[in-house]
């Protein structure tokens, strides 16, 4: 009895108690009636702290209620709970799959946090590596805006010194550079003197000449004439000459035979099995511009090796309306290929005949005018290593498609290779190479006899795979360094794939100075191993 009155009394002193005693009194006045009623400690311990617990959810609603609206005389809580306990309630809260989905992405992202500190610490520098990605992406180095100084000499300009509208000439002018390209009346050139020739082309790099096809007799005498003095006038600074040589063949009379009975007949039988010429070809040759062509050719052959060099290129076409796909046709090395035995060269169809059987065109087929103008323009601004090539079809896709089919006459490519995984081939090549020509080949002697070599080379890594330079015995230039090596050598790149090609392996000559021989017996050594090696690597995958 005694106990149970006791429970009111202690209520009754937890209500009308001082102020000041605070939680501490009524706690210990509960203690005091729990005990009395025969309570334990831990049924005590429990009751408060639910209570406690109680008022501090209370209080923590209240202090979020008033954050969420803003109030300024909100007092901060040590007891808030932290920003991962709310995390975790939030996900208590979360359906399953949405719950899995945010842990994974959470994942994810302190999985790239790790991998940016790691990059960090280790060095490495993404943009510099996009940029080297981005480089390795372009088949040709970019071009100048301005330059360089390109002289074009036509017989059919205006009175303005322009060229006529719808013609290869206004095609070409949209091409190149305003501010460097000079126009010149062809035929003006006969009336000058040798002085006044070389100072008009003075600071010019390289010269196109674009004789009319239509043009009469009289008119190709004169463009004959100022041609000529043009080529014996050429001062030092232009490096290259481009011939446009566009016409429409004519039907040509047989020649008679002999009353011996070897007569043109058996002329012709002979020239299509020595030259492998057709007869739409000897009838080619026959064009009244041929005689351009053959004042180019023997200038470029009577310049010395000591003098300043001169590269002559000669581009066929017969400009009309078409729709066949363009295609490039010229001579490149027969090196690695299945080639006649005794012939250098063999006729290869632009990029899409480097893989298969091509042969000599027997028809000459037309070419549209933006397919003639993007050709002269190649060749004028970045300059090919053939001394001949055929353009036919037409250009729809623009300059992009046109340095794909240009591409083999740099250099000129000898072989080329389609491959899957292009970093995989670049990282192959590399190591080839320095097995087989860095361990001393680059010296007379036992090392380089056992790569197969009969010149010293000297290797470089570059940004697309590796370049090797034939380096004779005593040939190299004080303080020329590897740059100043002009014996020539082999580039061996490795493209990276595009919307429009695979991934491929290019091989291609380099570094051959003006008027050095190719040295087609390292050539040959270099190539075949690498096609024997490479073919063996991919068998053992």
């Amino acid at each position: 009895g005694v106990a149970i009155s006791a429970i009111p009394a202690a209520l009754s002193l937890r209500g009308h108690g001082s102020q000041q005693a605070g939680e501490t009194a009524t706690a210990h006045a509960e203690s005091i009636a729990f005990r009395r009623a025969g309570l334990g400690v831990m049924s005590m311990m429990s009751l408060v702290a639910r209570r406690r617990r109680k008022k501090i959810h209370w209080f923590a609603r209240i202090s979020c209620v008033d954050a969420a609206a803003g109030s300024s005389d909100a007092v901060p809580d040590d007891d808030l709970p932290t920003d991962e306990q709310l995390q975790i309630s939030l996900s208590a809260r979360l359906p399953p799959g949405e719950r899995i989905r945010r842990k994974m992405a959470t994942r994810s992202e302190e999985t790239l946090r790790r991998a940016d500190e790691s990059i960090e610490a280790m060095g490495i520098d993404l943009d510099a590596a996009a940029a080297e990605m981005k480089q390795r992406m372009q088949l040709l180095p970019p071009l100048p805006d301005e330059g360089p100084v390109i002289a074009i000499c036509s017989n059919s300009l205006t009175a303005k010194g322009l060229p006529f509208p719808d013609s290869v000439e206004a095609a070409l002018r949209e091409l190149l550079p305003g501010a460097t390209t000079r126009w010149f009346n062809l035929g003006q050139f006969g009336d000058l003197a040798p002085e006044e020739v070389a100072a008009l082309l003075e600071g010019c790099e390289a010269v196109a000449v674009c004789p009319s096809c239509g043009s009469t007799s009289s008119s190709i005498q004169i463009a004959e004439i100022g041609f000529s003095s043009m080529l014996q006038n050429l001062p030092d600074s232009v490096s290259r000459v481009v011939l446009l040589s566009s016409y429409v063949p004519t039907e040509q009379p047989e020649p008679e035979e002999s009353s011996s009975g070897t007569g043109g007949a058996l002329v012709a039988a002979m020239d299509a099995v020595i030259f492998g010429r057709s007869p739409q070809q000897q009838q080619q040759r026959s064009s009244p511009l041929r005689v351009l062509e053959n004042l180019l050719t023997v200038a470029e052959r009577e310049r010395g090796a000591l003098e300043a060099p001169l590269y002559a290129t000669i581009v066929r076409a017969m400009p009309g309306q078409t729709v066949e796909a363009p295609q490039v046709i010229a001579k490149l090395p027969a090196t690695v290929r299945q080639a006649t035995a005794g012939l250098r060269s063999m006729y290869v169809g632009g990029v899409r005949s480097m893989g298969g059987g091509s042969g000599a065109p027997d028809a000459i087929r037309l070419a549209s005018m933006s397919a003639v103008s993007l050709a002269l323009a190649f060749v004028l601004r970045r300059g090919v290593d053939v001394n001949e090539l055929t353009v036919v079809g037409h250009s729809s896709e623009g300059q992009k498609e046109w340095d794909e089919l240009m591409l083999p006459l740099i250099g000129p490519e000898l072989w080329r290779l389609d491959v899957e995984e292009p970093r995989r081939a670049l990282a192959w090549v590399r190591g080839w190479v320095d097995f087989n020509y860095c361990r001393g080949a680059n010296r007379p002697g036992r090392a380089m006899q056992r790569a197969g070599l009969k010149t010293p080379v000297e290797v470089r890594h570059t940004l697309q795979g590796i370049c090797l330079k034939f380096m004779p015995p005593g040939t190299r230039n004080p303080g020329g360094g590897f740059d100043g090596l002009r014996d020539g050598g082999l580039e061996i790149l490795v493209d990276e794939p595009s919307e429009h090609r695979r991934g491929r392996i290019r091989v291609r000559r380099c570094s051959y100075g003006w008027r050095k021989k190719p040295m087609e017996g390292s050539e040959r050594a270099i190539l075949s191993k690498l096609r024997k090696d490479w073919k063996m690597a991919e068998s053992l995958r």
